[in-house]
């Protein structure tokens, strides 16, 4: 059997409604794989053409798994460096004295922890569209071989905005959700 697949970026604005199976979502592609002591992850989103946009990919483990922890992740953006993003981020609330300022507003959420991860590192290119990857070393993450675990991932891209404000967050890619991981 021979399977045709054929991509257009107008695909992109077809719009078939909230959880849709085909949707835009579906057409990014994100690999995942295992050797020895690490974990690699990919992204090709031929729906991300413009170099200079807010463009991230995500990937969340830890779900869920603790009161206290809501998640952990690793984030790569649109710069070409090795290095990625790694934030814990908890349900644990900010108990010293209220924000005085707006360079004080993290007073208001959450606490998270950044920069958790020494040896992950990542990376974006842009050729015909944009690309990510990402390598994890499984002791680090506290990710263990034949032990399951449960993730998500959002391909973020530029956030809408109407009349110079910030509306909403866009996605060219999602698998799972926090309320509802995979694995």
């Amino acid at each position: 059997m021979t399977t045709l697949y054929y991509y257009h970026k107008d695909f992109l604005q077809h719009d078939t409604g909230l959880d849709h199976p085909e949707s835009p979502d579906r057409l990014s592609h994100i690999n995942a794989a295992l050797k020895d002591e690490w974990l690699f992850l990919a992204a090709d989103v031929p729906a991300d053409i413009t170099k200079n946009g807010y463009e991230q990919f995500r990937f969340y483990f830890h779900v869920n798994i603790d009161p206290v922890i809501r998640n952990e992740r690793i984030h790569v953006d649109r710069s070409a460096s090795k290095k990625l993003g790694g934030i814990r981020q908890t349900t644990v609330k900010w108990q010293g004295s209220s924000p005085k300022n707006k360079d004080e507003r993290w007073k208001k959420y959450n606490i998270s922890d950044w920069r958790i991860f020494q040896y992950a590192k990542g990376a974006s290119t842009m050729k015909q569209y944009r690309q990510f990857e990402a390598k994890i070393n499984l002791q680090e993450s506290g990710l263990f071989l034949g032990s399951p675990f449960s993730a998500f991932i959002e391909i973020e891209t530029d956030p809408l905005y109407e009349n110079g404000k910030f509306k909403k967050r866009q996605y060219l890619g999602k698998l799972g959700k926090q309320k509802k991981p995979c694995g």
